[in-house]
């Protein structure tokens, strides 16, 4: 009993000293999927955008609806944050056979997107509550952004390669930015607003 006493302080005082935000990604192109992917479907291949997660890793799934092999051309790709480029994968192209799909981790904003930083919440931000179910209730601050107003927006540019030998090629555009964040002192696992949603991620800072 003590020692679990202990640990629950422990976690208390962790989690007072460190500060959470939770990121939504929004798109004024993409749909939104039941899993919250942003996501592009067409005759040819469903394409979908996930955030989910710690950290800022952005994961690119590709489903080839066709009876052909499509190529994914890595280096005629790339994602701009704001209007920096970077650089997606070290491989040149990759495969999609036919009725299958890919999914690949194309950056993660913390490590390699030049970091996430402490997005300032004004002191005019809407203060909410969530009620859990089995009773009590936490408070938050969360703030909306436009498009325009976004303090992050993504670009990404994929080229596809069809037909014998890649002789058709095929470049899609997407862009994101950030729709709303909301800022508290609980952890994910804690956090009831917060479900692993696809257009949603989080980081901590100290």
């Amino acid at each position: 009993m003590r020692n679990t006493l202990f640990l629950i302080a422990v976690i208390l005082s962790f989690s007072a000293c460190t500060t959470y935000q939770y990121v939504t990604f929004d798109s004024s192109g993409l749909q939104k999927d039941k899993q919250q992917l942003l996501t592009l479907e067409n005759d040819t291949m469903r394409v979908a955008y996930s955030f989910s997660g710690p950290g800022g890793n952005v994961t690119l799934t590709v489903f080839n609806k066709t009876s052909q092999p499509i190529y994914l051309d890595w280096t005629r790709s790339s994602l701009i944050r704001n209007d920096q480029s970077f650089t997606l994968r070290r491989r040149d192209t990759e495969i999609i056979p036919p009725q299958t799909s890919i999914s690949d981790v194309m950056l993660n904003l913390n490590d390699e997107g030049g970091g996430i930083p402490r997005l300032n919440i004004p002191d005019s931000a809407h203060s909410r509550k969530y009620h859990y179910p089995s009773g009590g209730w936490i408070k938050y601050k969360a703030v909306d952004y436009t498009e325009a107003g976004s303090p992050i927006r993504l670009k990404a540019w994929l080229t596809f390669l069809f037909g014998p030998g890649g002789s058709t090629d095929l470049t899609m555009t997407h862009s994101f930015y950030i729709g709303e964040v909301m800022h508290s002192g609980v952890y994910a696992g804690g956090f009831g607003p917060y479900h692993d949603p696809g257009d949603m991620l989080y980081v901590w800072y100290q």
